[in-house]
């Protein structure tokens, strides 16, 4: 996908597709380029188009959750959580109750993303349920249990509530240390710096987020938000604009894609 030349990466990927008709990479890159034009009701089209070829159930998925993307930029909310509890539906089909619980962490991301905070707690608090009761690694559930703690620290965030966010993830904090997964870590520094950032401590939030998941266009747009906080006005921009312009297939830019092209004042 070449950076804002989205017909010409179009273009590549339908010369993809004559070849083999069953390339549902080539979809994904073709509704994304879609959406990044602008075209969320064609991008939908083209991810129909993945459903249509579907060989197996993860193919039905991707459908499904790229559809669910395209709501989102739209801000559809309902929408996309139509989407993502399809893929839950077909999960139970197959009894893959690790899979649902990842199903139900993203509807509560995207609840949460929408200001539905309440309902986003209700799908973490389940995925944490499911996963308990899912033949999956004892290792597995503990993760999920370690990873409810940064939710509701999230959540909290979001709510204001910070004597309650402060709590969860110092809890996190300390049950990510004993175990020093590289990506716990970094959500960590995520939830350290959404506090700092909700403190007005802008200078302690980009320290904090500049050691969060770089590969998290939501990640650049807290650090724009931060450094402009701050008064760096020129490094704001930048992140701004690496926000505004991340060029990785990502549901979570979806969530930011807007916002940091008005933080830019763009509008396309």
């Amino acid at each position: 996908m070449k950076l804002g030349r989205f017909d010409e990466s179009i273009a590549m990927y339908n010369k993809a597709l004559a070849i083999d008709a069953n390339f549902v990479a080539s979809y994904i890159g073709i509704g994304n380029d879609q959406l990044f034009k602008g075209q969320p009701a064609a991008a939908r089209e083209t991810f129909a188009k993945i459903a249509k070829v579907a060989r197996n159930t993860g193919e039905k998925r991707t459908a499904h959750f790229w559809t669910a993307a395209s709501y989102v930029y739209e801000g559809a909310t309902d929408k996309a959580l139509a989407e993502i509890e399809a893929n839950f539906a077909l999960s139970g089909a197959e009894q893959d109750g690790g899979t649902q619980s990842g199903d139900l962490n993203l509807m509560g991301d995207i609840l949460r993303e929408a200001g539905r905070l309440d309902d986003a707690l209700v799908r973490y608090k389940k995925a944490v349920d499911v996963s308990e009761a899912a033949s999956v690694p004892p290792e597995a559930k503990a993760a999920t249990r370690r990873n409810y703690l940064f939710e509701q620290a999230r959540a909290a965030v979001a709510k204001h509530d910070l004597p309650t966010a402060k709590a969860k993830a110092a809890e996190y904090g300390t049950e990510v240390a004993a175990r020093k997964v590289p990506f716990e870590l970094r959500q960590q520094q995520e939830v350290e710096g959404l506090i700092a950032l909700e403190e007005m401590r802008y200078a302690a939030a980009a320290q904090a987020f500049a050691k969060a998941n770089q590969q998290d266009p939501r990640i650049l747009l807290y650090t724009a938000v931060a450094l402009k906080g701050a008064g760096d006005t020129a490094r704001a921009a930048e992140m701004a604009r690496k926000a505004a312009t991340f060029n990785q297939l990502s549901f979570n830019y979806a969530y930011v894609r807007g916002k940091a092209l008005k933080m830019q004042g763009t509008s396309h």
